[in-house]
């Protein structure tokens, strides 16, 4: 800049001010207190007339300007070395100084801002007045006096302060997030961005005129009143702290939008402000919902671990798992999180947690976790931890799924395992017992007829007789274990004929009081006389099997079982409790009743299930029920138990009633008792063991028919074929070498269709009597068949028509 440099020596002249006063710079003697004042005032004071010379000053211009007084008095105030700019910067003309205008107006000028060079160089910002005074004597205003103060450091506050509202400003503006401050005594808006304008799709104008309420629904999702919500978040904002929470804002169309807003105060000196900033998290929280639909839908329980903080953020299937709502899990942070696995799993779960942090790879661990109810549900957690750019682990996500599933499918597939195992062991123990009955059956057939031979036989020596009986009933009793063996292995269907429900029932008591121990009582309860269509051996089984789980319920302690029978009449309105849905009509109730340990409600929800007992191993297998089960399904009946823990049990079974007579052989037979039926018709027995076709052919003889026995199945198809043989019925065997039964009967019924065929056998298989009706056989017996029943079967028929072509 130009340097400055004396042009003149101070005026002295005697001045008055515009008001006639005397002259303030004045060497008068009397103005040295006056002087002495201007000395003493932080404000620089000039005296200049109308070209800028400075005619005197006081010590503070001189320290403000940054020049001695010699060179202010010398140096223009419009010379160039000044540099004054108006307080926009641009450089100020002389006609523009305040002391030209003063004088040249003759008015006074307060406070213009000026820019100047001080003597040092830096610029300086001053507030300058300037008032107009006269020389004495003269009376134009011919000099000014200005005052002046530096306010560089207010303009620079100023200008900061300018500049940082213009920034934040811009930040507002530019903010993604909805910005407004909240007058918090009025609570109006009194400033808003343009995205707030945009989130409640109001105008500025209408948003100054409203309130937070105005912009939200009465009710908060959470219940509570939206304006206590309010008043709570602005108090907690308005103590200092910073209010983070969600906010359901309702737009001016009466759409409603999820933010997250944050509250902090303001500093203001004249009211409290509360900025305000929302951000819309419709769409994150949408975007969440769903993400939270699809992890529950796995199964799974998805977190992410802080490793620093040890804050665990969760979602996925919260609830299912833990049994936790989503509030109530979130604060399960790590500790509480360690504190709720089970004791016994706790070191494994966090060592291997440990080793992962340290050395990285898989986190995969089982363990049992504490649910809210207290029990323990077996997890799997498998977690990955993440690192920063330095190697160190920051965060641990993963996921816990519910192991129980698993681990009962696991369980379900050894029992089945298991169960085809034993499955496999009976159907071979089934296939042997079909050998076996065939045999066996054979044998008895003999034995039974050689007995009934002799019976007939011995009919005028009465002792003789009775023994024979017994050795017929010992038969027929081995015959009905045989059928039971075969019932058991599911080989034998079931004989279904009209039977009398009381005398099955009585017999069950007999065979039962020959098993059970001394300590047990039996007793029977028989209301009324029932009969059904069933299979006597069959039935029979099902209630020794009730009696004996009866008695293995007792155990060794005093006991007492009951065997109960009696009609009741099922409705539609009345349906049995307990049972499934049965056909209405009446049905007869057969009851088991003992006084053993009982059950509790989840094993009698499974003891029809097969292979399923409470029994130790060796003492059975679990099929007993699942075969009465099964049996009584067959005959269109239901079984149902009721019991309760330490007070017994009772099982009920319902079987159709029929008002069809017993057939003929539903007591034992006995020898005496039989009566020739036949009128000399001819029949033919083809059996491979000739000894039983020779049993039955003299049997038949004894009931009034001409009989010819056959062991080849072949030579009987040709006898009658050619002509030779023209029985009025043939009886055959199933299972024959070369040719079954089943081959003869077809042969015979293309060759003969009229021809009544009779098919008995020692073990049936599958086959049914609609299965055998399709090769021309009229009924199916079993072995061993007493002389009652084989005159029975014959003389049905042969006394049924043929049926027709079909």
């Amino acid at each position: 800049m130009k340097s400055f440099t004396v042009l003149a020596t101070p005026m002295t002249a005697p001045l008055s001010p515009a008001n006639g006063s005397a002259a303030p710079f004045s060497q008068h003697p009397d103005d040295a207190p006056f002087r002495a004042v201007l000395h003493s005032l932080s404000t620089g004071i000039i005296l200049c007339d109308l070209q800028g010379h400075a005619v005197s000053c006081n010590p503070s211009a001189c320290r403000i300007l940054g020049v001695t007084e010699s060179i202010l008095l010398s140096t223009p105030l419009h010379d160039p070395a000044w540099h004054v700019t108006d307080a926009a910067g641009t450089r100020l003309s002389h006609q523009d100084f305040p002391a030209t205008r003063c004088i040249e107006h003759g008015q006074p000028v307060t406070g213009q801002v000026i820019g100047i060079i001080r003597g040092d160089g830096t610029r300086i910002w001053l507030s300058v007045s300037a008032q107009p005074v006269s020389r004495e004597g003269h009376s134009l205003h011919s000099l000014a006096a200005i005052s002046f103060e530096d306010i560089t450091t207010q303009r620079r506050n100023e200008d900061a302060l300018r500049l940082s509202e213009e920034r934040y400003r811009t930040l507002i503006e530019h903010s993604p997030d909805a910005i407004t401050v909240i007058d918090a005594e009025t609570l109006r808006f009194v400033d808003i961005n343009g995205r707030a304008e945009s989130l409640f799709l109001m105008s500025r104008k209408d948003l100054l005129q409203a309130t937070p309420l105005d912009v939200s629904p009465p009710i908060q999702p959470d219940g509570t009143p939206s304006a206590d919500c309010l008043s709570a978040h602005l108090n907690a904002a308005l103590r200092g702290r910073t209010a983070r929470f969600e906010w359901l804002h309702r737009r001016k169309t009466g759409e409603h939008v999820l933010c997250e807003v944050r509250f902090a105060r303001l500093p203001s000196a004249e009211r409290p402000l509360i900025r305000a900033s929302a951000t819309d998290i419709s769409a994150q929280r949408r975007s969440q919902e769903r993400f939270r639909i699809i992890a529950e839908q796995t199964g799974q329980l998805i977190y992410e671990y802080d490793l620093k903080s040890g804050e665990i953020l969760w979602s996925g299937a919260i609830r299912p798992v833990t049994g936790h709502s989503p509030d109530e899990f979130r604060r399960m942070n790590a500790e509480r999180w360690a504190e709720a696995i089970h004791p016994e799993d706790r070191a494994l779960a966090l060592d291997a947690l440990e080793r992962v942090i340290r050395h990285g790879g898989r986190y995969q661990v089982e363990y049992r976790f504490r649910r809210k109810d207290a029990s323990y549900v077996p997890v799997s957690d498998h977690g990955v931890v993440l690192r920063d750019d330095a190697g160190e682990p920051t965060v641990m996500l993963g996921t816990i799924g519910d192991l129980t599933p698993r681990l009962e499918q696991e369980r379900i597939r050894h029992e089945l395992e298991a169960q085809l195992r034993q499955s496999q062991k009976m159907e071979a123990i089934g296939t042997l017992a079909g050998g076996i009955a065939h045999d066996f059956n054979n044998l008895l057939g003999a034995i039974m007829g050689y007995t009934e031979l002799a019976g007939m036989e011995a009919a005028a020596h009465p002792a003789i007789r009775r023994h024979l009986d017994e050795v017929l009933k010992a038969s027929e009793r081995a015959r009905d274990l045989v059928r039971q063996i075969l019932t058991f292995s599911r080989r034998q269907p079931p004989d279904l004929r009209p039977i009398d429900l009381a005398a099955c029932l009585q017999e069950s008591v007999r065979l039962l009081r020959a098993t059970l121990p001394a300590s047990i009582q039996l007793h029977t309860r028989i209301e009324d006389s029932i009969r059904i269509r069933g299979d006597t051996s069959q039935i029979e089984q099902v209630l020794v099997n009730l009696g004996t789980n009866a008695a293995h319920a007792i155990g060794p302690r005093h006991g007492r079982i009951t065997l109960g029978l009696r009609s009741v009449e099922i409705t539609r309105d009345a349906p049995p409790q307990g049972f499934p849905p049965l056909t209405p009509g009446p049905y007869a109730q057969i009851s088991v009743e003992d006084t053993g340990c009982g059950m509790d409600e989840a094993t009698l929800k499974r003891i029809f299930e097969p292979f399923f007992t409470t029994k130790s191993p060796g003492e059975g297998t679990g099929l007993g029920l699942s075969v009465a089960h099964g049996i009584i399904s067959d005959h269109s009946g239901a079984i149902a138990a009721f019991s309760l823990a330490g007070q017994g049990s009772t099982f009920h079974i319902l079987l159709p009633a029929t008002v069809d007579n017993p057939a003929p052989d539903a007591a034992p037979s006995s020898p005496s008792a039989i009566t020739p039926q036949g009128r000399g018709q001819h029949v033919l027995v083809v059996d491979d063991e000739p000894d039983l076709a020779r049993i039955m052919g003299r049997l038949l003889q004894h009931l009034g028919y001409q009989s010819t026995t056959e062991s080849d199945p072949f030579a009987a198809l040709d006898s009658i074929q050619s002509g030779r043989l023209q029985p009025s019925l043939v009886i055959l065997d199933l299972a024959m070498p070369g040719m079954t039964g089943i081959q003869l009967a077809a042969a015979l019924q293309a060759s003969h269709p009229a021809l009544p065929l009779i098919m008995i056998t020692g073990y049936g298989g599958d086959w049914t009597p609609e299965k055998a009706a399709e090769f021309g056989i009229r009924r199916i017996a079993s072995k061993p068949i007493n002389a009652a029943r084989l005159g029975a079967l014959v003389q049905e028929v042969l006394a049924t028509p043929a049926p027709g072509p079909v």
